[in-house]
């Protein structure tokens, strides 16, 4: 059987996948042996399909004839079964570069699902950031039932079809199955009870708003199916990511769900996009010309002599590689260089320099502390704690398209009660860690936070105004650059703060100076007005505390100790 090909040339290394594609196989295989491989009904979905037909392009009206990686996904999908008789896998995703098949694949197994299933009242959605995104898996899906309406009279019967600009609906009136179209921003999300949900495109996606709504909508179904096809994007840190590190937990072990059916097809090392010898790991159909070496090599070349957006956009889509959307502030590599963990005990009784960026009443606050190398050769470290209101993290999560209460639970985020800022809960973190660190300076932005500069005055702290503005920026915003890119600074890998760095931008003014911007910053009618999606709290707290450590540097240097007059160790006046 084809798809048994597929798994024996990845077994035996003979096709040259990449490492998340090797851990599917080998997760499904798993998931297989501990449960039961219905070879018969994969056989029945295998030759079914052979009924449909290509809707567009150059094989359009041709049988469709899956490649060995289609195959092999599709007979393990309906494939596997549990104790009770039903499908085994209720969530699967499909992750490779455009043009790969993956809106065909999603329209056949869509219409499998809906007519072809023998269930009744099937609710089939096809969900993307937009209605035109839904319509690539939905057409692929009606021209199927299209061309089978016309091979066979008894289906056209009993199929009706609604294509228009207020619906995009295939309709089987005899049992109430449905496959239609819905849209992000579509307020019927929390009635829905799908059979079968297709996502297209999750990398485009705020949060997870839409899948956590669906699956909850198929708890009485009793073999559901929620699947993902998708690209990575411009959204390294957010919900498509976030989903990707939750399916390598579960391929390699770390997590047990025995419901997941991931392939994600990506090179394992992404220097290797100009290596054609590397290409069958995120496009699995390119020897078999889906899409050819030759189109590939000519996005390539244009990528490359054009560069900027372009660039980015090919890596992007026809690469399946990760890309941020603009100059990066610092070096990728550098940055990732300095993820080691830091053991927070091993700082307590240094010296530090700290700072803080309150967030308006309802939003984010990041707090950090530096603290310079205490012997040589060690790097410089930097800790951040960042504090959410409770009652805003649904909110901000979809503004800001990431997800909080993710990393409130991974401990990276502390939830504050209400919805508001709780000054009292950072006035009070702060105290607490003036007690284990030797805190020189606290600098901290007017704005928003006057409340807490008195409170922490009043208490004896060494808390000061810092105005962020080019004059007090520049040289703290230069130095982080020049830490980081010379691997002189450790962050932990803290996932908000590589977020935020990822969302960072200079701007100039007129002298040359720099400071620190938001990347998805707008401009109106002579003021700059922000999109709000992206934050950089924690980046500019970085400064400011370096700001802290090169004034102290600064004073040191300036000191009458240092200076001409101190002569054989003692002070001339």
């Amino acid at each position: 059987m084809i798809y048994n090909e597929y798994i024996r040339a990845i077994q035996t290394g003979q096709r040259n996948a990449g490492k998340m594609e090797r851990l599917g196989v080998e997760h499904i295989l798993r998931v297989a042996k501990k449960f039961e491989f219905d070879e018969t009904e994969a056989e029945r979905v295998l030759n079914l399909i052979h009924l449909f037909k290509h809707t567009k392009g150059k094989w359009k009206g041709k049988t469709f004839n899956l490649l060995p990686h289609q195959a092999f996904f599709i007979a393990y999908l309906f494939g596997i079964k549990n104790r009770h008789g039903f499908r085994q896998i209720r969530e699967a995703m499909i992750c490779m570069s455009k043009k790969g098949g993956k809106s065909e694949i999603g329209g056949m197994i869509g219409t499998i699902f809906t007519f072809f299933d023998g269930e009744n009242t099937v609710e089939g959605y096809v969900v993307a950031n937009k209605t035109e995104q839904a319509k690539f898996a939905w057409d692929s899906a009606k021209g199927i039932c299209k061309q089978l309406a016309r091979d066979y009279p008894d289906f056209e019967a009993d199929l009706k079809i609604y294509d228009t600009k207020m619906e995009h609906r295939i309709y089987q009136p005899s049992t109430g199955n449905f496959l239609k179209t819905l849209p992000y921003e579509s307020n019927t999300l929390d009635g829905v009870n799908p059979h079968f949900a297709l996502i297209d495109e999750f990398h485009e996606y705020p949060d997870t708003t839409v899948p956590d709504n669906l699956t909850s909508g198929m708890i009485l179904r009793e073999q559901p199916l929620l699947l993902y096809t998708t690209t990575r994007g411009f959204h390294p840190y957010g919900p498509l990511s976030q989903k990707e590190e939750y399916y390598e937990n579960v391929l390699t072990g770390k997590v047990e769900d025995n419901t997941i059916f991931p392939m994600i097809y990506a090179l394992d090392d992404d220097n290797n996009w100009t290596n054609k010898n590397f290409w069958i790991q995120f496009a699995p159909g390119v020897d078999d010309g889906l899409p050819s070496y030759d189109a590939i090599e000519a996005a390539q070349k244009k990528a490359i002599d054009e560069g900027g957006e372009t660039l980015a956009a090919t890596k992007v889509k026809t690469f399946n590689i990760w890309q941020r959307s603009k100059e990066e502030f610092v070096d990728p590599d550098a940055w990732e260089g300095g993820s080691e963990a830091i053991d927070e005990l091993s700082l307590y009784g240094r010296e530090c320099f700290a700072a803080f960026d309150l967030g308006r009443n309802d939003d984010l606050t990041a707090l950090g502390y530096l603290f310079p190398p205490s012997v040589p050769g060690e790097r410089f470290k930097f800790i951040m704690r960042t504090f959410m209101p409770l009652d805003m993290v649904s909110r901000r999560s979809t503004e800001h398209r990431v997800s909080y209460s993710q990393w409130i639970n991974e401990g990276l985020v502390i939830p504050t009660p209400g919805n508001v800022t709780d000054t009292a809960a950072i006035t009070d973190k702060i105290l607490a860690d003036s007690q284990k660190f030797k805190i020189k300076t606290i600098f901290a932005d007017m704005a928003f936070a006057v409340e807490i500069i008195n409170s922490l005055s009043a208490i004896g702290l060494p808390v000061e105004a810092f105005p962020q503005r080019y004059g007090t920026m520049n040289a703290p915003v230069l130095k982080v650059q020049s830490l980081v890119n010379s691997g002189q600074l450790q962050h932990g890998g803290n996932k908000v703060l590589d977020w935020m760095c990822v969302n960072v931008t200079l701007k100039k003014n007129t002298g040359g100076q720099v400071m620190m911007d938001k990347s998805d910053r707008i401009s109106g009618k002579g003021t700059d007005q922000k999109k709000g999606r992206k934050k950089i709290d924690g980046m500019v707290v970085l400064a400011m505390c370096v700001s802290g450590w090169l004034d102290s540097i600064n004073d040191e240097e300036n000191s009458i100790y240092n200076t001409a007059e101190r002569s054989d160790g003692f002070l001339t006046l």
